[in-house]
This record gives C-alpha cells, structure tokens and sequence, in this order.
C-alpha cells in the first residue's frame, strides 16, 4: 500500500505544472528593458532575445515597442528550432489596448499562452495562436521589425511585467520555457522545459499500469 501511494504521488508531481522562477520588472514611468530567453538542456543552446520600450507613460496608459526579437539559437547542430510565440504578463491588468501595429513576423495575440507560467496576458505569435501551430517563426540568426501597442488600464503606481514564457518548436519537441530581464546569469538556466501534453500522458499511465501491476502482485502473493 506505502508503494501505491507513493506511486500516486509521484505522478502527480510529474503531471503537475512545474514551477518556474519569475522575473519581474516594475515600470513607472518611460523605460526600456531586454527579456533573454536560454534553455541550456538541449544540443545546440535554445535562445532568444527582446527589447521592451516603454513611452508616452501616464497613470492611465502608455505605449509599448517590442524590436530586436532576434532567435539566437546557433545554426549547428540543426534540430529545426523554430521561434513560434512569446508572451507576458501584466499587473494591474490593462482592460483595453489600441494602435496595434503588428510585426511582419509576428502578431499580437490575448490568449492563453501555453505552459506553467501563470498568467500570461499578452502573446507575440506567428503560427496559429499563443500556443503554435503551423510553421511560422524565426529560425537561427534570424530576426525581425519592431511591433508596437497602446495600453490603458489603472498604472498609478505602475505596472509589473512578469512571466515571460516562450515557446520554440524544434526537430526535437516543443519546448516551452521562461526568460529573465536583461542578464539569464545561472538563475534561469537548465530550467525544466514543459513537457508535450503526449509524453505526460504516456508517462502517467506507465506509472498507473504499474500501480495496479504492483496491487495486484501483492493480492496474488496472499
């Protein structure tokens, strides 16, 4: 019985979203900040890079530039990696945005983004949605134009930006995983990606097959 529950517990710590560390950067005012993004658990390095431009700042608004998005990935060895979507997460909330000028690459997007990030407000895609799909994105060495967006909502004593979850599909899997304001360091690297929800799945129910397989051992041997 202490094997069962201990089995059942350990799926679901496997299944559970996994915890991330989160970066937070605190806006008051005209500003500009860089999210990298680094994923060290694969051949080569996953990597990525933005710059955030904060302007035209008030209590009740500001606009915002997202440029440099540049996919730094090296190019060899080549698994394919391709820079599908980005995202972050706002607080306050902004109840209303305006003046969006989308990418050539890449388009605003206000759906869930996928992932164990919590919550995640805004998303840059260029597949189907916030969560991927098709075969759009940046490849290695690439990068593109700038986009650009207005925000209103209740900033008097600021606006947090947080949880910056991105998501590249590569020739290897989907890895989904988060980026830290201007330096990675040590914090952020070989942090664990998301796992596809197909790989969860098997592995949940090798673990639950060998539950049952071990209860029943035990029955037989009575």
């Amino acid at each position: 019985m202490k094997r069962f529950v201990f089995l059942t517990a350990l799926l679901f710590a496997l299944v559970a979203r996994p915890a991330f560390a989160t970066s937070i950067y605190l806006v008051t005012g005209n500003t500009s900040f860089t999210v990298n993004w680094l994923y060290t658990a694969t051949n080569p390095d996953l990597s990525a890079t933005a710059t955030f431009t904060i302007s035209n700042y008030t209590t009740s608004g500001f606009d915002l530039k997202i440029d440099g998005i540049a996919n730094t990935t090296p190019a060899l060895p080549d698994i394919n990696a391709r820079l599908s979507s980005f995202g972050f997460g706002m607080t306050p909330d902004a109840p209303s945005h305006s003046g969006v000028d989308n990418g050539t690459v890449y388009q605003f997007g206000f759906s869930n983004f996928p992932g164990g990030f919590g919550s995640v407000d805004v998303c840059a895609f260029a597949g189907n949605n916030c969560a991927g799909g098709g075969n759009n994105g940046l490849m290695p060495g690439q990068t593109t134009d700038d986009m650009n967006i207005h925000f209103t909502g209740p900033f008097t004593n600021g606006v947090t930006f947080s949880d910056f979850g991105i998501k590249f599909q590569t020739g290897t899997g989907s890895y989904e995983f988060q980026g830290c304001v201007t330096d990675c360091g040590t914090t952020f690297n070989d942090q664990a990606a998301v796992p596809e929800p197909a790989s969860m799945v098997l592995l949940g129910t090798g673990l639950v097959l060998g539950a049952a397989r071990l209860r029943r051992s035990r029955r037989q041997a009575q």
